[in-house]
């Protein structure tokens, strides 16, 4: 079987479950689908991926990381963000010396 359509028959196979999983562990993840793509093209940039001896759980366990690192991402994102902060009276805030 060819690496191409090794990666095209778990795709069919476990797209949809992987996606399932996600928004079942994850539900408020806006990014289901990219994380479900992301999980497939790391399993592809695997050198000889026929050789991992469970393709499933590969797949899970890196849609798992991705949302907790993406989780985290958006956790620190908010914490840096002054949640009142109005740019636009920011910039207009200087005054002239006039």
């Amino acid at each position: 079987m060819s690496e191409s359509s090794f990666l095209h028959t778990l795709f069919l196979k476990h797209a949809h479950e992987v996606s399932a999983f996600i928004r079942g562990r994850w539900p408020r993840e806006p990014d289901v689908d990219d994380i479900m793509q992301e999980s497939f093209l790391r399993l592809s940039q695997v050198p000889d991926p026929e050789t991992i001896l469970n393709p499933r759980a590969f797949l899970f366990t890196t849609a798992s990381n991705m949302a907790v690192d993406r989780h985290r991402r958006r956790k620190t994102r908010e914490r840096h963000i002054e949640p009142n902060a109005d740019l636009e009276n920011l910039t207009n805030d200087h005054s002239s010396p006039g």
